[in-house]
């Protein structure tokens, strides 16, 4: 039987190993640069899908069309093979009547917005990668 005492360590003791065992470490880094029709995409949203699940890495594109991802919030992301997205939209105009603001139409084709259609895949390697992704 389980004295009082002994149950506050045994959770603390499996809560550990709950979150240990749930988290792989972020063993790659990947940064690099957007470019669409030859120019930096200034704005938007590239995310790195697992392409064997798993969760996915986001990074926005910064001035200059430079991004690093993160996963979780945490910088970096798991070695492996990736389906990447790319998502640029145009500012949200408000309209004068206060309604709700529509999104800016998109700045690159829609069909890189979906992992199914936006036919970009890189291999990421354990280490910092630098992955320079070019938009038609």
């Amino acid at each position: 039987m389980i004295g009082l005492r002994t149950i506050p360590g045994f959770l603390l003791a499996a809560g550990v190993l709950w979150a240990g065992g749930c988290s792989r470490p972020y063993d790659a880094t990947v940064s690099g640069t957007v470019n669409f029709g030859g120019e930096p995409l200034e704005r938007g949203t590239v995310t790195f899908h697992p392409q064997h699940g798993g969760v996915p890495a986001y990074g926005a594109i910064q001035p200059g069309g430079t991004y690093t991802v993160s996963t979780a919030g945490r910088r970096g992301l798991q070695a492996g093979d990736y389906s990447v997205t790319v998502v640029a939209l145009e500012p949200t105009v408000v309209p004068p009547s206060g309604d709700m603001p529509s999104p800016g139409r998109s700045i690159v084709p829609a069909s890189y917005g979906t992992v199914q259609t936006s036919g970009l895949r890189f291999s990421v390697s354990p280490g910092a990668n630098r992955i320079d992704v070019q938009l038609r």
